[in-house]
C-alpha cells in the first residue's frame, strides 16, 4: 500500500494563520490607542481683558482610569486655562474635596482656596461658580441640578 501527501498541509502553516491573526490584533490595537485621542471637552473661563467675555478652550481628555469623567473634568477647570487672555475660575491651590453624581444631580464640594477674601487673578467667586456650571451643564448632558459647596457650605449662584 502506498500513502499519497498530496493533499496535506503542513503544520506550520496552520500556526503562521494564528500568528497573523495575533499579530494584526496586536497591530489594530496599538493603533487604536495612538490614534485614540480622548474626549473633546470645552472649558470656558473669564476673559482677562474684559471681565464680560469669556475665553473658550478645547482639551481632549483621556477616559480617567481611578476617577469619574466629571471629577476629572473638574480637576482640569481647576487648573486653570492654557492660553494668557483666560483668568483662573478658582484661586491656585483650589482643591476638590469631593465629587460625585447621583442620579442627575452633581454635589460639588471644593477646598477653602474657593473663596476670595482678597482680589486675586482668579474670578470672583459668584462669576466662578456661574461659569463653572456653565461648563459642566455644556459637557455632561446627563447633569440637570448641580450643588456646589465650599467646605461643605452650599454656594448659591
Amino acid at each position: 500500500m502506498i500513502m499519497s501527501d498530496v493533499g496535506a498541509k503542513p503544520k506550520s502553516a496552520g500556526i503562521t494563520v494564528v500568528f497573523f491573526v495575533i499579530l494584526s490584533f496586536v497591530v489594530s490595537f496599538f493603533l487604536y490607542e495612538i490614534n485614540n485621542k480622548g474626549t473633546r471637552r470645552v472649558i470656558v473661563f473669564e476673559s482677562k481683558t474684559n471681565p464680560k467675555e469669556l475665553s473658550y478652550e478645547v482639551r481632549f481628555l483621556r477616559k480617567p482610569l481611578n476617577k469619574d469623567a466629571v471629577n476629572q473634568y473638574v480637576d482640569e477647570l481647576l487648573l486653570g486655562p492654557i492660553s494668557p487672555q483666560g483668568r483662573l475660575l478658582f484661586p491656585l491651590g483650589t482643591k476638590v474635596r469631593s465629587c460625585f453624581v447621583e442620579g442627575n444631580v452633581l454635589y460639588l464640594d471644593l477646598s477653602e482656596d474657593a473663596l476670595q477674601i482678597f482680589p486675586t487673578e482668579a474670578s470672583d467667586s459668584v462669576t466662578a461658580v456661574k461659569i463653572l456650571k456653565k461648563n459642566l451643564f455644556t459637557n455632561f448632558k446627563n447633569i440637570d441640578i448641580i450643588n456646589v459647596f465650599i467646605m461643605g457650605k452650599r454656594v448659591e449662584a
